[in-house]
């Protein structure tokens, strides 16, 4: 079942097909085997063993890849057939164990080839056990005894169940099993301490996410790994969360207040008496704070008092300000809007009683006077005494 592949011009169908960011060309000589990585690190139905040897798709965007020789490769495909034939009936972990694969790539691979009519799966003794199409025995016939050289260690049974956030899998770090699913599902994120399966083995690192939204594995030594989008799944396990930031503001000791917070008291207290919905917001008080008449300015505090702050306060003394703010506005008097051509007449009926009453007081005085004698007359009447 074994075929010859070049591993510098093959690729990968599965992720070719479905326009993986690796092209499809992201392969891993591991052992005797190439494989996707991609494929194998998403626990993909094909194992990572559905390449193709003629020319990429994609030739304008080649990548390269770590083999430099052809070699004979034996896809997990092959591993597993060839174990299905040597012990018919056994279950999946068994399999697994004698193809000397995952268990969970046995168990997808399984169900595929059950879909294609390729095995039968049949229960025995309350297990689901395998057989190749070709082995299967009939109902009646006695189930046959396992190799001497297959032993199981565990009964623990892996089907094809991909909506699960979280997977059996055979991926351990220091005695823990790393589970199956997305960063975000794992509770990991920018920050955290993480162990996270690669072909190979395990490798122990802090997660960073990138512009582009991919997380990169960054581990104690320096080496950096792109291990996928926040949507992608992996098996890792989350050693430790992310450090919480610092506060970058200081706390505020008791009993002082920003305008934000100095806003909602008065909003708690009901001394807002405007007409917004949503009562005073915190623009609306920044504004009353700089617009504060040079008699009754905005108590703020000096920053030295509050670790540096600006803009605080004691809160009874703002609120204070606030109340005596709205007292000076209520005791103002009503103001009357008058339009331009209102203002304009008024001033004119202003100018001609003044004007009036000058000329009944020239006439008064009987006095001879020249024109400009009688222009100074009115012009003092009207606007006072002129300057020399």
């Amino acid at each position: 079942m074994s075929v010859v592949i070049n591993p510098n011009s093959a690729y990968c169908r599965c992720c070719t097909a479905n326009e993986c960011e690796c092209q499809g060309t992201d392969l891993v000589l591991d052992g005797d085997a190439v494989a996707c990585r991609c494929c194998v690190n998403n626990r993909c139905e094909c194992g990572g063993a559905d390449l193709a040897q003629d020319s990429h798709p994609n030739t304008n965007n080649p990548k390269d890849h770590p083999m430099t020789t052809s070699t004979t490769v034996e896809t997990a495909a092959d591993k597993l057939g060839a174990a299905l034939a040597a012990n018919p009936g056994r279950t999946t972990v068994a399999l697994a164990q004698a193809a000397g694969i995952g268990r969970s790539t046995a168990g997808k691979l399984l169900n595929a080839l059950d879909k294609n009519d390729q095995v039968v799966r049949r229960t025995e003794e309350g297990k689901t056990v395998w057989y190749l199409f070709a082995d299967a025995p009939s109902e009646d016939e006695a189930v046959p005894e396992p190799t001497q050289d297959l032993v199981e260690e565990t009964t623990e049974e892996i089907t094809d169940d991909t909506t699960d956030e979280v997977q059996v899998n055979d991926f351990t770090y220091e005695g823990m099993e790393l589970a199956y699913g997305t960063f975000k599902a794992l509770g990991a994120g920018h920050g955290s301490k993480v162990a996270v399966a690669f072909t190979g083995g395990v490798r122990v690192g802090e997660l960073e996410r990138a512009s582009n939204g991919l997380y990169m594995l960054r581990e104690a030594n320096g080496t950096v790994t792109t291990v996928g989008g926040a949507a992608g799944k992996v098996h890792a396990l989350l050693l430790s969360e992310a450090p919480k930031p610092e506060p970058k503001r200081t706390a505020l000791p008791e009993g002082y207040v920003s305008p934000t917070a100095l806003a909602k008291v008065i909003n708690e207290r009901g001394l807002y008496k405007g007409n917004r919905e949503d009562g005073l917001t915190t623009q609306a008080m920044y504004s009353y704070i700089r617009n504060a008449p040079v008699g009754h300015p905005f108590p703020l505090v000096d920053p030295e008092q509050v670790g540096g702050r600006q803009w605080v306060c004691e809160v009874e003394a703002g609120v204070q300000w606030w109340v005596e703010k709205d007292h000076r506005v209520a005791e103002r008097p009503a103001r009357t809007r008058l339009t331009a051509a209102e203002r304009r007449a008024a001033k004119r009926k202003e100018l001609t009683t003044k004007l009036a009453e000058a000329l009944v007081a020239m006439d008064r005085e009987g006095a001879e006077r020249s024109f400009y004698e009688q222009a100074d007359f009115l012009m003092n009447h009207l606007y006072g005494e002129v300057p020399a």
